[in-house]
């Protein structure tokens, strides 16, 4: 063929055609197709690493080289490139050594052609098989995992399609069934619900469900579930034969039982294994609160009016069926008016003549006054064992300057100024001993704002002075630095005396107990035109956020000791919290958390001035 009919062969061949010559494998010929892989940019007389520049140092090169030197053919298997567009190619091909005729110097001729399509095809195919393999495998796996026996019929009847499951319920083989018709395969089902339900299903393209007996030779009560579709009729179905005798035991034994059930104020009911309600007497209809005919086979998710406790009723009922025997337990259960009651219930499982568990049957009783009965009583001793620890507190305040008064007159027998000193220290710590036993014997009326206070126009830097007294000991005992910032001129509140030194005293005295040895404790009193405020810092343990809003209930922690615990502040602040509001005022706490430290400021409504014609205290 002469070399220009050649030329014009080769440039319609749908496939790249390229001779390379020489070690540099420089393009000596290219056709019109392999041109175009490099549009505006000639490739002839160009060397192969340079109009393609991913080749160089490559496979392709290399096995290009080889062939120039041994003469043996390569196949280019498929391999990717991108175009200078970015789009992802796919190409095979084969190189064979070029005729020696014309070409001195070794020659190898490239035929490479695209078959992205080709690939993009056979990948899509192959997904599309994969996708369907696993749709295939995935049907089968769920048909096989469903409890309940699967048939599909066309629209003539005939079974497409058994599940093992149905074959075991029918007794009968899928091979003999598939292909055949239901109504020559089972004649028995004409004129029973089966035949008019499925042709209504059919008809109608409505989904339908129904329970119903088939005679001999199944013998079987089997509840259907059927969908039709445009193909045919889908019926789901299982043997609820067992649960059908049981329901027929379970009246019979109900009607023995009705009469005591009756006239039994205790609730007492049976339920299948679904948690549907199959007997209930009148208490628990009044349970319920629904006429009975309208409670019976439905589940307490249906009855039941909190969510909550009707799951957990059916979780207990649940649980008691698995276990196979007897339990007792307390369930909240909530009225028809709302209320949530507490009710001890006995369930055992119900089984059937073969053994196995059909349902329940319980009884329940409203035990919710004996419930709160009982935490009356635990509430009523807590507040005694939480009123003796407060005595306790609240007594060793003043035994402080008392036991360093006994002390001063100890090593100060002689001088007679110390002992008076002393002396006057004792007797008026045990007079407000006195004061404070007669107080903490009302501590409950205290606390509930019932008691009179022996009011009186008072000096506060009096006040705050014999607070003072009583918590020194304590502050020096611990190293404690003080400070005392009072107004220069008598500030005066309405209130009683002893109330407001026992107020500021605890305050002082928590301050000192709960800072580290060596802490700094400071007690400010400031003055506005009808209010003063006095308030008690230190650095010591601080109050931890979440017992902030807390800290002066009385009885807030579950367990206590005579002296605070870790999460708490102690009897004397629910004291203070008291007093304080019975003084028209107020008092807050404040603390930026654990190991920061704490502030208390106590707010009284101010007295104008002290009546010329009494006495200030």
């Amino acid at each position: 063929m002469p070399a220009a009919l050649l030329a014009v062969a080769v440039d319609t061949v749908d496939a790249c055609v390229a001779i390379l010559t020489g070690p540099e494998l420089r393009f000596t010929f290219v056709n019109r197709a392999c041109q175009a892989l490099r549009p505006g940019r000639p490739m002839v007389g160009r060397p192969l690493a340079d109009v393609f520049p991913r080749t160089a140092g490559g496979e392709l090169e290399a096995q290009l080289l080889r062939v120039l030197r041994t003469g043996e053919p390569y196949k280019v298997n498929r391999f990717e490139s991108l175009s200078e567009a970015g789009e992802l190619r796919v190409w095979e091909g084969e190189v064979v050594p070029a005729a020696a005729s014309g070409h001195p110097v070794p020659s190898i001729v490239v035929f490479v052609r695209n078959v992205t399509s080709t690939v993009r095809v056979e990948r899509a195919l192959a997904a599309s098989e994969d996708a369907l393999r696993r749709s295939n495998q995935k049907l089968r796996e769920t048909i096989d995992s469903i409890t309940d026996g699967l048939v599909v019929m066309d629209r003539d009847w005939r079974f497409t399609m058994v599940s093992d499951r149905a074959a075991a319920i029918i007794g009968m083989p899928p091979e003999d069934m598939i292909g055949g018709c239901i109504w020559d395969i089972f004649p028995h089902a004409a004129g029973t619900k089966f035949h008019d339900v499925y042709h209504e299903a059919m008809k109608t393209g409505l989904p339908a469900q129904f329970e119903e007996y088939y005679p001999a030779p199944l013998n079987l009560w089997l509840e259907c579930n059927c969908y039709p579709s445009p193909d045919g009729l889908t019926v789901y179905f299982r043997d609820v034969s067992e649960r059908r005798h049981a329901e027929q035991a379970l009246r019979e034994s109900t009607a023995l039982l009705g009469a005591i059930s009756d006239s039994s104020p205790d609730v007492i009911y049976a339920k299948d294994d679904q948690g549907r309600l199959r007997f209930a007497n009148p208490a628990a209809v009044g349970l319920i609160g629904k006429p009975l005919e309208q409670i019976l086979g439905r589940t307490d998710a249906e009855l039941l009016a909190d969510p909550d406790a009707a799951r957990q009723v059916m979780e207990n009922d649940c649980r008691v069926m698995l276990g196979g025997a007897g339990e007792e337990l307390e369930e909240l259960v909530p009225m028809p008016d709302g209320e949530h009651r507490i009710w001890l219930s006995m369930k055992i499982a119900l089984r059937d003549k073969a053994g196995q568990v059909v349902g329940l049957v319980g009884i329940s009783r409203d035990i919710t006054d004996r419930k709160r009965a009982e935490q009356r009583l635990r509430d009523e001793n807590h507040r005694k064992d939480e009123f003796l620890a407060m005595l306790a507190h609240e007594l060793r305040n003043p035994l402080a300057p008392i036991v360093t008064g006994a002390r001063l007159l100890e090593i100060a027998a002689h001088d007679e100024g110390r002992v008076r000193h002393a002396a006057r220290i004792i007797t008026r710590q045990a007079a407000h001993m006195t004061e404070l036993v007669d107080d903490l014997l009302d501590v409950s009326r205290v606390t509930r704002g019932l008691i009179t206070l022996d009011k009186d126009d008072v000096d506060l830097s009096r006040v705050l002075s014999h607070a003072i007294e009583q918590a020194r000991p304590l502050i020096d005992a611990r190293n404690h630095r003080f400070e005392a910032a009072l107004c220069s001129e008598p500030v005066f509140v309405h209130g009683d005396r002893t109330r407001l030194i026992q107020t500021v005293s605890n305050l002082l005295n928590n301050a000192a107990k709960y800072t580290p040895p060596g802490g700094q404790i400071t007690l400010a009193m400031s003055a506005g035109e009808n209010s003063v405020e006095i308030s008690v810092t230190d650095t010591g343990i601080g109050i931890a956020p979440a017992l902030l809003p807390n800290v002066f209930n009385l009885f807030s922690q579950g367990e206590r000791t005579p002296d605070r615990s870790q999460g708490g502040l102690g009897l004397g602040l629910a004291l203070v919290k008291s007093i304080v509001a019975m003084h028209g005022g107020d008092v807050v706490a404040r603390s930026d958390g654990a190991g920061k430290g704490s502030t208390f400021v106590l707010a009284l409504p101010r007295q104008a001035r002290a009546p010329e014609s009494r006495q200030v205290l």
